[in-house]
């Protein structure tokens, strides 16, 4: 049901990676201390709701890409990409932490992107290659957001995300509008807006949906 949370299991999803090792995206990494640390508050805040051993370092996605194999992401496909960032006349752009909030399948940081400067580069590099589009979850209650894998292939039509942050996978299924209702009272620092001109190509073991991620590539955009 829409109204209520997702509750998902952490195991190896063989049937949706096939034995494929890695699941990469495009992210924008956070590194500010400052978020760091409130980021990190804010899981333990939430420990109760979310699965334990949540290892992603914060990150925006900007592109879910696929599986790193010959027959879903390719190399070529990688380097086009690639080249296709650092080419591009985006500007550099301002992150803003907006408030806590939450999607189905995750509590989450909601950014703001001042320049709007993230669709322009999903529309890059999907022009290179697809979005990995997110698939609808199963009864195994696996997750549903771009950066976590699906358990089937079949892709539905849905609308993208807005920029956010997640912060852990929920651990069991409940009221959507009780969980942000609770989000809502829990009290934010002013954070510093986050300049941002560099994007990251990561991946993570397949065998975990919650494991850390692995910077493959790094491309940066208006250098100026």
């Amino acid at each position: 049901m829409a109204d209520t949370t997702i509750a998902h299991v952490d195991r190896d999803f063989v049937e949706w990676h096939g034995g494929i090792e890695r699941y990469a995206a495009w992210v924008i990494l956070i590194a500010e201390p400052s978020w760091l640390d409130w980021i990190a508050e804010a899981r333990d805040s939430l420990a109760d709701l979310v699965l334990p051993g949540y290892e992603r370092q914060p990150h925006v996605t900007v592109l879910a890409a696929g599986l790193l194999a010959p027959n879903h992401l390719t190399k070529t496909s990688v380097e086009e990409q690639s080249t296709a960032i650092a080419r591009t006349e985006s500007a550099t752009t301002t992150l803003r932490a907006v408030r806590l909030g939450a999607s189905r399948s995750c509590p989450i940081i909601e950014v703001r992107d001042d320049a709007r400067v993230i669709p322009e580069l999903r529309r890059g590099l999907a022009g290179v290659h697809p979005e990995d589009a997110p698939q609808e979850s199963d009864s195994s209650g696996t997750p549903d957001s771009p950066l976590d894998p699906p358990t089937h292939k079949q892709p539905r039509s849905v609308e993208i995300a807005p920029p956010h942050i997640t912060l852990g996978l929920f651990r069991r299924s409940g009221s959507l509008a009780a969980v942000r209702r609770r989000l809502a009272s829990v009290q934010q620092p002013e954070l510093p807006p986050l300049r941002v001109n560099t994007l990251h190509l990561c991946s993570y073991e397949t065998r975990s949906v919650q494991g850390p991620l692995r910077i493959d590539r790094e491309i940066t955009w208006n250098r100026t």
